[in-house]
């Protein structure tokens, strides 16, 4: 049986107020930040499955709704430096909190989430550990890209033919420790049950790649 402290919390960024569902388990190792730039993403089936794999396997889980209600109704793709700065502010946010300062942080990307997350990732270098992108479009600026510090592992479809050529070329870019995963026969969506497969790669990943691991229970 699992023990969870589970909170629902607005973190304040200017006039905007950033929603957040936090889950940290008894012991956990450290606390990973969902970055998604869809509406309403923290309720999609992929990404709460995600953070149940990661919950049972001892890391807490932020999942922020990076945009508000009516930005997600609007036409068009929000900035990348506007995402990235909401995600940095959730970041610096938790780390201030004397509750949490103990927790290593990492990023756990999907699709277009990851061209922010790794502009946080670069901007933050002292508070990001490590950065996992499924299915991503790692596109932030070059200089952006080579500024990362942290070990990145991109996973994307071989049939994502699109992906897997912006993941290569990031692969180029990007000099901190980083690792291409390409899964063979699939798309990066992942749909057809090859999804077990890229958790078990992202939670072995952030396994061997956060600083510090503690064994804190959180009082309820």
């Amino acid at each position: 049986m699992y023990t969870y402290y589970r909170h629902e919390m607005e973190v304040p960024m200017g006039n905007v107020k950033i929603s957040c569902e936090l889950t940290i388990p008894v012991g956990a190792k450290g606390i990973i930040i969902f970055c998604q730039a869809e509406g309403n993403s923290r309720y999609s089936p992929n990404c709460r499955m995600a953070a149940r794999y990661l919950n049972k396997r001892g890391f807490g889980t932020l999942l922020p709704e990076l945009l508000t209600s009516e930005e997600s109704d609007e036409d068009g793709v929000p900035g990348i430096d506007l995402l990235a700065a909401r995600l940095m502010s959730v970041t610096e946010w938790l780390m201030e909190r004397d509750w949490f300062h103990r927790y290593r942080i990492g990023y756990y990307a999907c699709g277009s989430g990851a061209a922010f997350a790794l502009e946080a990732a670069a901007y933050l270098p002292e508070a990001v550990d490590t950065v996992v992108c499924r299915g991503g479009r790692p596109v932030p600026q070059r200089d952006v890209l080579a500024c990362v510090e942290a070990p990145v592992l991109l996973i994307v479809g071989s049939l994502d033919n699109q992906g897997l050529q912006l993941n290569k070329e990031a692969m180029k870019i990007i000099r901190s420790e980083r690792q291409l995963a390409v899964l063979e026969g699939t798309f990066s969506s992942f749909g057809d049950g090859r999804m077990e497969q890229v958790m078990a790669m992202t939670w072995s990943w952030f396994a061997s790649h956060m600083k510090m691991s503690c064994s804190t229970t959180i009082a309820g």
